[in-house]
C-alpha cells in the first residue's frame, strides 16, 4: 500500500515535469502554424 503511494507520488512529480515541456513543443507548433496561416 505504501509503495504504490510513493510510486504514484513519483508519477506525479514527473508528470509536472514533463508535461509543462510537452506543452511548451506544441504551443510553439501551433504558434508556427498560427503565423503560416495569417
Amino acid at each position: 500500500m505504501f509503495a504504490g503511494g510513493l510510486a504514484g507520488v513519483i508519477c506525479c512529480m514527473v508528470a509536472l515535469l514533463v508535461l509543462p515541456r510537452i506543452f511548451e513543443k506544441q504551443r510553439k507548433k501551433l504558434l508556427e502554424k498560427l503565423e503560416e496561416e495569417i
